[in-house]
């Protein structure tokens, strides 16, 4: 978070009957550089999993602000039963924004198959406007192959398959929390050492990260990433302010970290 008095923040949640899928929306706001800079103040984590998330901005200080529009969701399409990935496509229908989609995108194996008749069947109506980030059930097909086949350029290169862009103010990181695909998570690996070099370069910007893994879960089914300490060190020190996760089937939303 940046100035937590100088934010609103309002949530939205809704569910759709498959997987335990929810639609979540935050809307936050992110003042231009001639604004308040950002302060000593930890990061948000909000996890992401099975859940569309809209962040808009909007806030209660003065600043010069713009708005943009975040859609996010992880574990998405269950090729065994398209209902509620066709529901939650529908609503992308009528919202406007950028998609993110934080892993595990179309089950059981991110195949070729999986994807051409699946996802593209319900959200993939809406690829142009999607940035991806890969999960472990991609890497079930061999170097994720259908995953990178199927995005092309949007989700990077095969082992270099994190990247990041800019949506006005907001600067947005795209990892690989496949560590074992990507050389490694560590402090020193080569995804570490991409990311701290882009957050240096992007400092003065407002900053979400969203990978698969996350580091923080309370869910019974995965728990915690310890293997994800490294990256959230680096957003930690660079003051990120979102970072968004799938992976264990559950909604879970931390108030700021101190580290």
């Amino acid at each position: 978070m940046l100035n937590p008095m100088a934010r609103r923040f309002r949530w939205a949640i809704f569910s759709v009957p498959l997987l335990g899928l929810m639609l979540f929306c935050l809307m936050l706001g992110c003042p231009f550089a001639a604004a308040q800079p950002h302060q000593n103040t930890p990061a948000v984590s909000v996890p992401a999993n099975q859940a569309p998330q809209t962040l808009s901005a909007s806030s209660a200080s003065d600043a010069k602000q713009e708005s943009h529009t975040l859609l996010a969701a992880g574990d998405i399409v269950d090729c065994a039963n398209l209902s509620g990935s066709e529901a939650s496509a529908k609503l992308l229908d009528i919202m406007p924004g950028t998609i993110l989609t934080v892993g595990d995108l179309a089950y059981p194996d991110g195949s070729d198959k999986n994807f051409s008749e699946c996802y593209d069947k319900t959200w993939g109506r809406h690829k142009a406007r999607t940035r991806p980030a890969p999960g472990n059930h991609e890497y079930h097909t061999p170097g994720a192959a259908g995953y990178f086949k199927y995005f092309g350029s949007a989700a990077g290169d095969p082992g270099h398959s994190y990247y990041s862009f800019d949506l006005g103010s907001w600067h947005i990181i795209s990892l690989d929390s496949q560590c074992a695909a990507v050389g490694g998570c560590e402090k020193g690996s080569p995804e570490e050492r991409w990311l701290s070099d882009d957050l240096r370069k992007n400092s003065p910007n407002c900053i979400l990260a969203f990978w698969h893994i996350p580091l923080f879960s309370s869910g019974d089914e995965h728990g915690n990433a310890p293997a994800m300490k490294a990256f959230w060190d680096d957003l930690f020190a660079a003051r990120a302010d979102v970072v968004l996760n799938g992976h264990d089937h559950d909604y879970e939303r931390f108030a700021p970290r101190s580290g």
